[in-house]
């Protein structure tokens, strides 16, 4: 990225609202300009805080990509985010990008390792440079994100990640076995320089426990209903720990659950057990039905092939067991979210795919199996 000084900026700053008036009909923004009146205010509001990055970026023959304010999967948020991952996908194909995070103030676990496979699909299809962060425009929390989950360093080359607070999201393929010892490892050392364990053995085995315990279910998942006929099943997955919650996210950009469930040995038991309208309700099911079964997870697939159900009860009982944290599944078109505290479960539809799977967990880390 070209560097500019800060009389420059300033400067840039000044005269920038009315240089982008000049270049408004021009450019790609003026569909913003023919929105519904009600979004027209939002937008005149944030022209001059995305401005400058504009003007930058169309010195560096790229077009500026507004990130939204909330980079999350929660159900009031996750829509926007998708709808910028789609929108990169598109300029990628046309142009190189910078990407304005001024609007932004947070991003989760989940949503880093969402963005972060689809940084890495971009980079392989389109070259590294296809996307660039334009620094100036990053918060001091969300830019100390960035360097934590590897962000940063897979997009501009530098700094890398030293695992002070977040563990740097990693990929592999089913194949790997190294994921579960890096993430528990991880684990146990927050834990512990957190004083949320202590170092007795029972207390850095039930550390270990839980995260081996949700990595090896999610990389299950991967395996045997995620990538349908591929041999490089690919995943990415991040940790962080936050106050006395262990968060662990994993994602894989397969045809997503929805999409292999109809194939699965159980499924024609799971859909009597509530109504099934779309995606999100296809997941419900699924969760329902192998937490009420009392028979093993293992069944025979439509192809005959010995398999594991979707949606295994220990996936499930790492947050009911210690009646605290939750489980969240976001797969192609579909929402699910189970309340460990509750045991209350709520399922919807979304209005884009997602292109995989995002599994997430928060799990309280000094409370043991009930």
């Amino acid at each position: 990225m070209k560097k500019i000084d800060r009389e420059l900026l300033n400067q840039l700053r000044k005269n920038a609202h009315n240089r982008l008036k000049r270049e408004y009909r021009k450019s790609d923004l003026r569909v913003v300009k023919n929105r519904k009146n009600k979004k027209q205010k939002s937008v005149n509001k944030n022209v001059s805080e995305y401005s400058v990055c504009f003007l930058v970026a169309k010195s560096m023959n790229r077009s500026c990509v507004v990130a939204p304010s909330d980079m999350s999967f929660y159900p009031e948020t996750m829509e926007v985010l998708i709808e910028f991952i789609i929108k990169l996908r598109s300029i990628a194909s046309k142009s190189k990008i910078l990407i304005d995070f001024s609007n932004c103030n947070y991003i989760s676990a989940a949503a880093a390792t969402y963005f972060f496979s689809e940084l890495e699909q971009l980079k392989a299809t389109y070259g590294s440079g296809v996307v660039q962060v334009f620094k100036s425009s990053l918060s001091y929390e969300v830019n100390r994100a960035f360097v934590d989950f590897g962000l940063m360093e897979l997009i501009h080359g530098s700094p890398k990640p030293d695992m002070n607070r977040l563990m740097p999201i990693i990929s592999g393929n089913d194949k790997d076995s190294e994921a579960s010892k890096v993430l528990a490892d991880f684990v146990v050392l927050q834990a512990r320089s957190k004083g949320i364990i202590g170092n007795d053995e029972q207390s850095i085995a039930q550390a270990q426990h839980i995260s081996f315990r949700a990595i090896d279910e999610a990389m299950l998942n991967v395996k045997y209903h995620a990538y349908e006929g591929e041999s490089q099943k690919k995943w990415w997955v991040t940790s962080a720990i936050l106050a006395d919650k262990l968060f662990i996210a994993l994602c894989d950009r397969g045809v997503g659950m929805p999409e292999t469930l109809p194939k699965s040995g159980f499924w024609e038991n799971a859909i009597g057990l509530l109504p099934i309208n779309d995606d999100g309700h296809m997941i419900h099911a699924a969760m329902a039905y192998t937490r009420s079964s009392s028979r093993k997870s293992r069944v025979r697939s439509s192809s005959g092939r010995i398999g594991r159900g979707l949606g295994t009860r220990d996936m499930q009982n790492l947050v009911l067991n210690r009646n605290s944290g939750y489980l969240t599944i976001v797969s192609r078109k579909g929402y699910y979210r189970l309340d460990g505290e509750t045991g209350k479960e709520i399922s919807s539809a979304i209005k884009y795919s997602i292109g995989g799977t995002i599994i997430q967990w928060s799990i309280p880390l000094n409370e043991g199996d009930q």
